[in-house]
């Protein structure tokens, strides 16, 4: 039997569970660790939605500036924003 929707499913929108499992667990532990305010900022905003849309402006602003920062390896972040089809 076929599973039905109510409504359609963005492919750019993920639960933020969705979200967080794009990283890998060092990842997770390395942004968890930081003291870097922005990240902490992002991390927050994260933290407090029930989902993250890839395209979104903070989603991918953040996601760049964990690269940047380190947390994750370069070319990570094009990677984890990329919408899953």
């Amino acid at each position: 039997m076929g599973r039905f929707l109510s409504q359609p499913v963005e492919s750019n929108a993920l639960s933020t569970l969705e979200f967080l499992k794009r990283l890998t667990p060092p990842e997770r532990i390395a942004i968890r660790a930081s003291t870097n305010p922005m990240v902490n900022d992002f991390r927050y905003m994260l933290e407090n939605t029930q989902s993250i849309h890839l395209d979104n402006a903070d989603t991918v602003n953040g996601t760049y500036y964990l690269e940047t920062c380190g947390l994750i390896a370069l070319g990570r972040a094009s990677e984890i924003l990329t919408p899953v089809e």
